[in-house]
């Protein structure tokens, strides 16, 4: 090890012991505990503080000299100093405390508290209940003073997610794992009632005040491109590239349909073709087998390596995320996770709701969210001492994570496993939305299309229920460039695959394990660092001709 690189890791060791006090919650989903029992500051000094910690932690890279680094320390360097421009710019030009309310909700950190392997969480547990009220009467303060810079959407999905949460703290009060806690009726009571009185706060004072922009702008749109998932291109090259995608994807499914109703009459979600589905009290047991057949397919065919260690519950989704997640989805462990425990979420449904799903969509989530695609994925990273670095735990980038379930499902269709007579059909009609979320994003975020005109158009081109079209667009609203994520990430490792198959000894599992073995940062980083910096630039220029910056 070099002076240079002991410099780097100095670095890195100062800043996030600092960064950690700031950041929490964050610090608990990498199994950094030190602060597991506070939320985050958000008083001037703090907010002060964090931003002078990015400037000089971006002073300090700026004077390492980087060509001394070795390749892993290298990709490291590149993706820190990007984060810190992110965070520093976010900081100064979009100050969270005053316009995302639901920022200031603690129920996911005490959820964390309940999943992940804490030695005292008891204690931290109790600490968040008795700090909730004091917190959320601060943020009303806060929120108060600038309230029409809230976005409207936002204001209501933090009504819908405190009230959901509420629910959930009062649940706790039956949960074994909290028993020993001193008063613990009482201080679920008071933390439930501050929580509710939080959502009454926004509902009835900040609602009719809310009419700020979420849209991030063109600027800010094509700084997370370039420093978050590592794409040297424009927003009109990439809505380019979404417009095709979604064209070439809408004729491949009209076929298909075609092929399958036998009169030629195009409907994008025909959902008489998912009758078969099963009984409400069935669901979890459903996904389960899916997940075991999909596991054990896995093992035998030995498409990517299998982690020595690893497991996976299906449970039903908790109820403060339902309202976010129609169906399924997923939460990985935390690196220090002896188990490697992940979580596999199944949102509850009732009658017409069960068409979603069906026995085939089942198979296909299961692809997705497990073997081998996110569960898989994720595990790989933190059991590989490269990967699981501070850094790249801390700036996953959905271009991989996202990218690589979308590719899996295309995998486990190519390679037999998902061989029902429909599987074709919901392949396309997955791209399909994903390629459709590359324009929606951008529309939101750049081009100015309301929500209520994005959710229409998800309807209109998807046949979703405008519920659910709803719901989905208020993510995307609080997350620019993730939705474009999945779509672009999938088409970057099929041309990846492509290239790689034309060069001699081409091993698809050796390829598959090579992808994943830096971990969950920008797909195009990931590439130029295995496969080459000229190979990562032909791919740019294939999916995005005559157009990098």
């Amino acid at each position: 090890m070099n002076d240079t690189v002991q410099d780097f890791e100095q670095i890195c060791a100062d800043y996030y012991a600092s960064w950690y006090r700031f950041h929490p919650q964050a610090a608990v989903e990498i199994g950094i505990y030190t602060y597991a029992g506070s939320l985050p500051p958000y008083d001037e000094n703090s907010h002060r503080a964090l931003i002078v910690l990015h400037e000089e932690l971006i002073t300090a890279l700026d004077e390492l000299s980087s060509s001394e680094l070795d390749p892993d320390h290298l990709l490291d360097y590149q993706v820190l100093q990007g984060a810190a421009y992110l965070e520093r710019k976010n900081l100064l030009l979009q100050d969270w405390r005053y316009h995302r309310p639901q920022d200031y909700l603690p129920i996911h950190a005490l959820y964390q508290l309940q999943i992940r392997p804490l030695p005292d969480a008891a204690k931290q547990f109790l600490l968040l209940l008795q700090a909730t009220p004091e917190y959320l009467s601060g943020a009303r303060q806060l929120l108060s003073l600038r309230a029409e810079q809230i976005p409207a959407i936002w204001a209501k999905s933090a009504v819908a997610e405190a009230t959901a949460g509420a629910d959930f703290i009062d649940s706790l009060a039956v949960v074994e794992q909290w028993q020993q806690i001193p008063d613990l009726e009482y201080e679920l009571q008071e933390a439930s009632r501050a929580v509710r009185e939080f959502a009454t706060f926004i509902q009835h004072e900040l609602c009719p005040r809310a009419q700020g922009v979420f849209a991030c702008g063109r600027e800010y749109f094509e700084d997370l491109l370039h420093f978050q998932h590592g794409l040297p291109i424009t927003v009109d090259a990439l809505y380019a590239f979404g417009q095709q995608l979604f064209e070439e994807t809408r004729q491949a499914l009209l076929e298909v349909e075609s092929q399958l109703r036998g009169d030629g009459e195009p409907a994008v979600f025909p959902q008489a073709l998912f009758t078969e589905h099963p009984q409400a009290k069935s669901l979890i047991r459903a996904y389960q087998q899916a997940m075991v057949e999909a596991r054990s397919w896995l093992q035998e065919h030995r498409l990517v390596t299998m982690p020595v260690m690893e497991d996976l519950r299906v449970i039903e989704t908790p109820e403060f995320l339902r309202h976010r997640i129609p169906f399924a989805a997923y939460q990985e462990p935390a690196p220090n996770d002896p188990a490697q425990q992940g979580y596999y979420y199944v949102t509850p449904a009732q009658g017409d709701e069960l068409s979603g799903h069906n026995t085939v969509a089942i198979r296909h989530t299961s692809v997705h969210e497990a073997y081998p695609g996110h569960h898989l994925q994720f595990v790989t990273a933190n059991m590989r001492s490269t990967s699981r670095t501070p850094i790249r735990l801390l700036n996953a980038s959905a271009t991989l994570y996202e990218g690589w379930a979308l590719y899996c499902e295309m995998l486990m269709s190519e390679q037999g496993f998902l061989d029902q007579p429909l599987s074709r059909y919901v392949l396309l009609r997955d791209r399909l939305w994903r390629a459709l979320r590359v324009l929606i994003d951008i529309d939101l975020h750049v081009n100015q299309l309301s929500a209520k005109a994005a959710a229409q158009r998800m309807v209109d081109e998807l046949g979703f229920e405008p519920q659910q079209a709803r719901a989905e667009v208020a993510w995307y609203t609080e997350s620019p460039t993730v939705p474009m994520s999945y779509a672009t990430g999938w088409s970057m490792i099929c041309k990846l695959r492509v290239h790689q198959q034309q060069q001699q000894g081409f091993d698809l599992t050796r390829f598959h394990d090579q992808l994943l073995s830096c971990g969950s940062v920008a797909l195009l980083v990931v590439i130029q660092h295995v496969f080459g910096v000229d190979t990562a630039q032909n791919i740019v220029n294939d999916l995005f001709t005559n157009t990098t910056k």
